[in-house]
Parts: C-alpha cells; sequence; structure tokens
C-alpha cells in the first residue's frame, strides 16, 4: 500500500522519504518490516504529527511533558518584558493569555485528561505566574491571590473551553467525515475491562450535556453555556456567579442527520 501512495505522489511531484517516515502498531497488527525503495521503515512507540506526540496506547504523559517545555520556552521570550516592573500587569497577562496559555493547551481539545494531570499543568501555570509577579514560595501568597493579581485565564478552564468548543464543531458537521464517524462509533463486539474504566473524552461531555450531547450542540448559543470544567463534581460550583453555573443545554428538534448511532 505504501508503494502506490508513493507512485500516486509522484505523479503530482511528491515522494515519500523513507528516512523521515516512521510507522506504529497496535496489538492487532503482525510484527512485520515495511519497506520502501529497499529500505526498512522505522518503527516507532510514539512520533510527533502536526506539533503534538501520539502512541500507540493513547498516552499523553509525553505530550504533557512536551505542552509545560513550550509554555517555559514561550515564557523565557517573553521574559524581559513578563518580570519588568514598570510593565502594566494588564499588558503582562494579555501576553500570557495569547502566547503561552496557548503553547500550554496546543490540541487539548482532543485530550482525556485526570484530575491529577490538570493539576500538573496548574503548577506549571501558577509558576509561571509567580515569576510574572516577581515572588517567590518562600513569600507565602496564597494563589487565589496571585489570580487576582494576573487575572490570567485558567488552564483547565481554556482545557474544557477548547473540548467543548470542538465537540461542538464535530456535532454540527454534516458531511459524514471521520471525526465525526470515529467519534459516534460503538464497539458491540468489546466490553470495558474490570475495575475503574479510564476516563474516556466524551465522558465530560455526556455528564454535563447527556447522552444526546450532538442533538443538544446543535444550539449554538445554548452550548457555548455549557461549562465542562466542574463535571467531575457540578455541586462544587458557585451558584451565584451566573458564568460559573454547570448548565445543560437546550435540545434542538432531532433531524435525521444529527440522530447519534445506537439511540
Amino acid at each position: 500500500m505504501l508503494k502506490t501512495i508513493n507512485n500516486a505522489a509522484q505523479k503530482i511531484g511528491l515522494e515519500i522519504h523513507p528516512g523521515k517516515t516512521e510507522w506504529m502498531r497496535n496489538k492487532f497488527c503482525r510484527n512485520y518490516n515495511i519497506r520502501l525503495n529497499n529500505t526498512t521503515i522505522n518503527q516507532v512507540e510514539k512520533y510527533k504529527y502536526l506539533g503534538q506526540i501520539l502512541t500507540i496506547n493513547n498516552d499523553i504523559q509525553e505530550e504533557l511533558k512536551n505542552r509545560k517545555k513550550s509554555a517555559w520556552m514561550g515564557y523565557n521570550k517573553l521574559k524581559d518584558i513578563m518580570k519588568d516592573t514598570n510593565i502594566d500587569m494588564k499588558y503582562k497577562s494579555d501576553l500570557f493569555n495569547t502566547h503561552i496559555l496557548p503553547a500550554l493547551t496546543y490540541a487539548s481539545e482532543t485530550w482525556s485528561t485526570t484530575k491529577q494531570e490538570e493539576e500538573g499543568l496548574q503548577v506549571t501555570q501558577r509558576a509561571i505566574e509567580r515569576r510574572m509577579c516577581n515572588i517567590s514560595l518562600k513569600d507565602h501568597i496564597t494563589n487565589t491571590e496571585i489570580r487576582e493579581r494576573t487575572k490570567v485565564k485558567d488552564v483547565v478552564e481554556g482545557i474544557y473551553t477548547n473540548k467543548r468548543r470542538w465537540a461542538g464543531h464535530i456535532a454540527r458537521t454534516k458531511d459524514n467525515r471521520w471525526t465525526k464517524r470515529v467519534t459516534e462509533w460503538y464497539p458491540r463486539n468489546k466490553n470495558r475491562k474490570q475495575g475503574r474504566p479510564a476516563t474516556r473524552w466524551a465522558d465530560p461531555i455526556t455528564k454535563v450535556a447527556g447522552k444526546l450531547w450532538m442533538r443538544a450542540a446543535q444550539n449554538r448559543e445554548g452550548w457555548r453555556l455549557c461549562d465542562l470544567q466542574h463535571w467531575r463534581n457540578p455541586s462544587n460550583v458557585d451558584t451565584t456567579d451566573p458564568s460559573r453555573v454547570t448548565r445543560r443545554p437546550a435540545l434542538e428538534p432531532l433531524s435525521p442527520s444529527v440522530i447519534p448511532w445506537g439511540l
């Protein structure tokens, strides 16, 4: 198949480079070598694609380390500005939200994070915020007070905002592309292993918006009010703040193109 793809690419002036091509296999694939132009293609356990580290078992630990590293690289490029006491904090916060936070949450639309992983990202964010305020852990200033000074966006809130936005795009897709087909796919002849199951990508969405979340996402205005950040324990949300209340979006009338498979 790889040779066929390479021949088709050559017809339009493109060529697959054997030295730059890598491949992974899962447990259902036989162990064999893939060759192209008498060169063996390197088999790997992980590789970077469009800036994101992918693994065959969907382990995002390596990707999270890469995100934290990218956030620090972004901060170091702006360090002279971020540590300057003569610059207003509002401008520093704008730089954080537009340069550092996107590096920390890149591709988070596809993540399925645990609470511990989210706390690890928050630790990185708070460390950068302390440097913005020119303070250290020895000053014993609370995280709440630091956030009141910086007023930057929270990394966990950004992750779930990205996920909610991406889920809405998938739900409203009409051309039957692979992103939607894979999201709707349900393995009917497989059971999940015993014990506490791993969090699935759609679990926060179904817990907040229900199993008919694809139908609910057709209502754009209502979907924007869907707060996924507190999906683990909605009772902890401050109900006195209307912007923090976890809402279930109103359902739009069903049409055949948005009915989830298996209903």
